[in-house]
Formats: structure tokens, sequence, C-alpha cells
């Protein structure tokens, strides 16, 4: 049964944890997880989930395909979400957000791709009569860089729990294509206050509709300080979140145990 098969994988969880040399975390509030239960510190090392500056740049608005594949207007301010519609995305915050602000017409909800979750979304979107949310299929892989590009704000509401366990992956993607990510999690997190106090996005709780919807209408209102977001996550990623920085690190890594092992 399921509580045996997780007995088995929780036991084998701990062996590797023991009898590795060093394990590399993607974040460091799983780092702090993984202490939480035993893990020695000085068995962790912190390599950041990087992605490819070779292939990520920021798309103009004149040269966006998925702008043009949809005949998109870009007098809108695009609130987006693009990836899995599964355990991790809290569909129901977005319902809540977008219906505190449908009295704007200006502020449209792109919902982009898939997952186990996306028939409730939309039955329920489509009950509550919120118009300001439109839906999208999965786009190709070749246009990810102007996905991204085109939204005033990528939203990403993370259910309760995920952020100790996982990392959202595509904030990093997001700060190379200087788009402003809208992060909802734990204000204890690492992540929240990485955002908010290096002013390379905003994280507000995700137990708060209510100000993830403030945060969306200060930044459609300011359109300034949303620039500067978006200019100091660019910069950021390329110190933090490059795979020039990481690669480097991970290499460093496995050469410091490959050389402790052969002393």
């Amino acid at each position: 049964n399921n509580k045996l098969i997780f007995k088995i994988l929780h036991l084998l969880q701990k062996i590797v944890y023991k009898t590795s040399e060093k394990i590399v975390v993607i974040s460091p509030d799983m780092k702090t997880q993984l202490t939480k239960i035993g893990v020695p510190v000085e068995k962790l090392v912190e390599v950041k989930n990087w992605y490819d500056e070779e292939s990520i740049k920021k798309v103009p608005f004149t040269e966006n395909q998925f702008a043009k594949k949809y005949s998109l207007s870009e007098d809108f301010f695009y609130v987006q979400y693009a990836g899995n519609f599964g355990y991790n995305f809290d569909y129901k915050m977005i319902l809540d957000i977008a219906e505190k602000l449908k009295y704007n017409q200006q502020i449209s909800f792109q919902m982009i791709g898939d997952g186990a979750f996306k028939d409730e979304f939309m039955e329920e979107a489509q009950r509550r009569g919120l118009s300001n949310i439109i839906f999208y299929p999965w786009q190709p892989l070749e246009i990810i860089n102007d996905v991204y590009s085109l939204c005033s704000i990528q939203v990403i509401p993370l259910t309760e729990g995920v952020i100790w366990n996982s990392f959202p992956s595509k904030g990093s993607i997001l700060m190379a294509c200087g788009s402003v990510v809208l992060c909802m999690t734990e204000e204890d997190s690492e992540y929240y206050k990485e955002l908010n106090e290096n002013e390379v996005g905003v994280c507000v709780s995700n137990r708060s509709p209510e100000k993830a919807a403030k945060a969306i209408t200060m930044l459609y209102k300011d359109r300034e300080r949303l620039a500067t977001i978006g200019k100091k996550a660019e910069e950021y990623a390329t110190k933090v979140y490059s795979s020039t920085v990481n690669v480097d690190k991970l290499i460093k890594l496995v050469q410091d145990v490959h050389y402790n092992n052969n002393k």
C-alpha cells in the first residue's frame, strides 16, 4: 500500500543522506528543511537551479511571437502564469485575485499550460464570471522567451509547504528576461526575503489574495517601479542564477570531493 511505499522511500532517503559525502541543495529553504530532519549542515552545498544565459533573453513586444500568434495588444497589463496547473500551483489564489481585480479592464490574467487541476480551474473561473482570465495551451519551447517577456508580472502562487521542498525554477528565467515575479509563499521563507530585500521581485503571503491584488494594483499604477524591479532582477539573475556562476560551483564541488577521496 501507499504507506508502506512511503516508509520504504523514507528509509532509503535517510540512508542516502547518511552515506553521502556532500548533498547539493538548490535553495536555502531546502537547506533549512534538511537540517531540521537531522542532515549535518556541513554536508549541504547550495548550488542554485540555474538558467542558460546563452538561450534566455528578453524579446521586445514588436518582435514577440506569442503576442503575434494571439493578436495581443500592448495596451493591456498582463498578469501571467505559464506552467503546470498541478499540486504546487494554488489556482484558487488566482481566482480570488482575479475576482478582486475584475473591475479593471486593463488587467488581463493569462493562464498558460495544462495540468491535473486545469478543468476545475476553468470551470470555477467560468462559474464566477471571471472573463479577465484567459486560458492558453502549452506553448512551444522555442518561444518560451517570447511568453515570459510578454508578461507585465508573472505570478507564482505556491501552495502551503511547497517552498521547503521545491523551488520555483521559472523564477530565475523570468528574472533573466527582465520580468517581474510576484510569488505567493510563506513569509518566513528565505525566498520571500530574497525577492523583497533585494527588490528583484515581490513576495506576499500565500494566505492573502488581498495583498497579492494590492501588489498587482501598485505595480500597474507605478510603471517606473515595475521597470526598476525588472532591471534589478535581470542583473541579479546574471550574478546569482546564471549557468556560468553555478556550473563552476558544481565543478569545484566535484573536484573537492574527488581530491579528498584520493588524498
